[in-house]
């Protein structure tokens, strides 16, 4: 990606860049623009895995963790995990909770022992009246970008969720005072995967138990629940290749937003925000196109698809010994 570092808000572009692994390449020389680079081949940084972010490895020295959400507050903080059963309409409101990928988990787990590097696999408890055996399941995927428990008092308490959490500060209190002999601690967490419709119900509990990743005792997931490589691996097994088809969209939209937002500051001079704004919209509606017609093929004859996505398809492969994402 090329970009002039003039204005301020082409250099908070820079910042965002490089905190998320793009490097310095160079400058070129008939324009003064600067060239940023990230490398995009299958690695994963334990300290800092932003910067290979979205790949996760099952080779370092970090460990697996299942993690409880209630219904309430699932969909809220993972939108793109939300269920057939539940309204889009309801979570529409733009909020930098639903759109960020940098979230926050609040938790009074008596299992601490969670760091940064660690795999986090999100399941959503049962409905109110369900059965749990079908209703709770794994939802989502993310890696641990930090463990916050060194927390002061209130405030500390506050400040520190910040704008990623779902909660206002009221609420935040309220947490925070539950029980003055056990503070809460945050999981500050990169989300990196939803699962699919079909992916989930592959997950529930029942399921769960069956694999043996789930022994079914009494108080198992009231706090964090740690399970082996191993298990992580029997549940990857279950998802089928859309994961990576889901991911190479994520990248192509990813790079798609950063040029359409040079384009618009630099070459057209919109403002920051506006040019922002309109990123955001027609990366989406992109996003959308080509998980629903490519991704999951919603709506198009497989035989008139193929046409269209005859490039990608002869590359299946490559793509997903090239950017699958654990390793």
């Amino acid at each position: 990606m090329t970009i002039f570092p003039k204005r301020e808000e082409q250099l908070r572009l820079i910042r965002l860049l490089e905190e998320w692994g793009f490097k310095k390449w160079g400058t070129k020389t008939s324009t003064g623009e600067e060239v940023y680079v990230r490398d995009f081949t299958k690695k994963f940084d334990i300290e800092n895995p932003k910067i290979t972010y979205p790949f996760i490895s099952l080779q370092e020295n970090n460990k697996v963790f299942i993690v409880p959400i209630w219904p309430d507050y699932h969909t809220e903080l993972l939108p793109d995990s939300i269920l057939r059963t539940e309204s889009p309409d309801d979570f529409k409101e733009d909020k930098p909770h639903r759109n960020a990928i940098s979230k926050v988990y609040i938790s009074r787990s008596l299992n601490r022992d969670i760091k940064k590097g660690d795999i986090v696999l999100f399941y959503r408890t049962a409905e109110k009246g369900e059965n749990a055996r079908y209703s709770a399941l794994i939802t989502s995927i993310g890696i641990v970008e930090d463990k916050v428990d060194n927390i002061q008092n209130e405030q500390d308490f506050i400040m520190k969720a910040g704008k990623r959490s779902i909660f206002t500060n009221k609420q935040l209190k309220d947490w925070w005072d539950y029980n003055p002999n056990h503070r809460p601690f945050l999981i500050y967490f990169l989300h990196v995967y939803s699962l699919t419709p079909t992916q989930r119900t592959k997950l529930i509990r029942k399921k769960l138990l069956e694999l043996g990743i789930l022994t079914g005792e009494d108080n198992e997931l009231r706090g964090l629940k740690e399970i082996s490589k191993e298990n992580l691996k029997k549940i990857i097994n279950f998802l089928n290749t859309r994961i990576f088809k889901f991911l190479g969209v994520g990248g192509f939209c990813a790079g798609l937003s950063l040029i359409f937002l040079y384009i618009f500051t630099s070459l057209l001079n919109i403002n920051y925000l506006i040019s922002s704004v309109i990123t955001i919209i027609i990366t989406n509606f992109i996003g959308f196109a080509l998980n629903k017609y490519y991704t999951f093929q919603i709506g198009l004859k497989k035989k008139s698809f193929k046409n269209i996505t005859k490039p990608f398809l002869n590359q299946k492969n490559e793509w997903q010994n090239k950017y699958s994402m654990i390793f």
